[in-house]
C-alpha cells in the first residue's frame, strides 16, 4: 500500500557523473514508490563537462517525476545545493550525493526517516 501522509523532494547535484546517474536514479525510483505517491527528484548539473547532461536527458525520458537544472559552468557544491532547493515543491527536502555512495535498496530510508 502506497503512501500519502508526505511528499517528498530530493535534490542531487551532479557534476561529471555520467558514470553513476543511471544506476543511482535507478535505485532512487524503485524505492521512492513504496515510500510515498508524491515525490519529485531535482538535479542540478553543475556545469558538467563530460556526458552528464546527455544521460541527465534520456533519464527524464524515463521518469516524469525528474526535474534537471543546468548551470552552463561549475558553480560549486553549494550553489548547486541552492539551485535544487529552491526548486522544491514537497512537504520534505532530501539531499544526497549522486555519486553512488549510497545503496537506496539498503534501507538508507529506514536509518535517515521515519516511514510514517
Amino acid at each position: 500500500m502506497k503512501r500519502n501522509i508526505f511528499s517528498l523532494s530530493i535534490v542531487l547535484p551532479a557534476y561529471n557523473e555520467e558514470k553513476n546517474i543511471k544506476t543511482t536514479l535507478d535505485q532512487i525510483f524503485f524505492v521512492l514508490p513504496g515510500i510515498t505517491d508524491d515525490f519529485e527528484v531535482i538535479v542540478v548539473d553543475d556545469g558538467s563537462r563530460d556526458k552528464t547532461p546527455a544521460v541527465l536527458s534520456d533519464l527524464k525520458n524515463k521518469y516524469r517525476q525528474l526535474e534537471v537544472i543546468g548551470h552552463r559552468k561549475n558553480r560549486g557544491y553549494g550553489n548547486a545545493l541552492i539551485s535544487g532547493f529552491n526548486k522544491t515543491s514537497k512537504d520534505f527536502i532530501f539531499f544526497i550525493d549522486l555519486d553512488g555512495q549510497f545503496d537506496f535498496k539498503d534501507g538508507i530510508w529506514k536509518n535517515s526517516m521515519p516511514l510514517l
